[in-house]
């Protein structure tokens, strides 16, 4: 016995130009939470023209909107989230681009009263040997190579200019699912939190940059105006980082 099986095969015609989502994607601290994207139309890559213009629709997670522009403000609790646009045409026809927009946390929209340190100017280490290189995107430089030894420590001195309360943030990048670290300042622990700060996967070990995420190690520290030291230890699996942003807590 023969048997017959039917499939059904939509053919999208050649001539429908592809959409894709052009803008800044990313935003650096101090560059606010607003993104300005374009959807454009690249009739090269259809193979031509396809007559009418068509409707533009975005999506977001707040809901959709239309036109060959979005500008959108990311909610302050999201750090990383998707858009997608979709080109629709007269014929019925339609094709569709999605985006990752990637975003400090909220606090660091505005940067001002911020005391920013590069990793790669520690001074001081041991229990192992850390690497320093350029890979992409970065501020100056990073390190890297904090993972095989365990109890291997890095410290970084630097200046308060006005005694407060600070927020302590940094820029990373790793590839495991359990990097930890915990943080001294001043030789000693400021607040439980800080003794095993987790830093979640980003996707990789800073080779590239969209393996580059922000992280704020625990709850505000009061510090006084003067010079401090900070250390930090490894405790578990490895980690990138490019520079530690300290934020005064209005």
């Amino acid at each position: 016995m023969t048997e017959i099986r039917y499939v059904r095969i939509r053919l999208i015609p050649t001539d429908i130009p592809d959409v894709r989502i052009e803008g800044v994607t990313r935003l650096e601290p101090g560059e606010g939470r607003t993104v300005r994207l374009r959807a454009k139309l690249l009739p090269e890559r259809g193979g031509g023209e396809n007559g009418a213009a068509p409707c533009i629709r975005w999506k977001t997670p707040d809901g959709e909107s239309m036109g060959p522009e979005l500008i959108y403000t990311v909610p302050p609790g999201f750090t990383e989230v998707s858009v997608g646009v979709r080109a629709e045409f007269a014929d019925g026809s339609a094709t569709s681009d999605e985006a990752t927009l990637v975003l400090p946390p909220a606090e660091l929209a505005v940067t001002n009263a911020c005391i920013k340190v590069e990793a790669e100017t520690f001074t001081g280490q041991g229990g192992g040997e850390i690497n320093i290189y350029k890979p992409e995107s970065v501020s100056g430089r990073a390190i890297t190579y904090w993972h095989k030894d365990i109890g291997h420590w890095l410290e970084w001195t630097f200046e308060i200019p006005e005694a407060g309360h600070y927020n302590l943030f940094a820029r990373y990048a790793t590839g495991s699912h359990h990097a930890e670290r915990d943080l001294m300042l001043d030789g000693k622990v400021p607040k439980d939190a800080y003794r095993r700060i987790t830093f979640p996967w980003t996707g990789g070990w800073s080779g590239s940059q969209g393996v580059w995420r922000y992280r704020k190690l625990g709850p505000p520290v009061e510090l006084a105006a003067g010079k401090h030291l900070m250390r930090m230890t490894n405790l578990r699996d490895g980690l990138g980082v490019d520079y530690f942003l300290l934020k005064r807590v209005p």
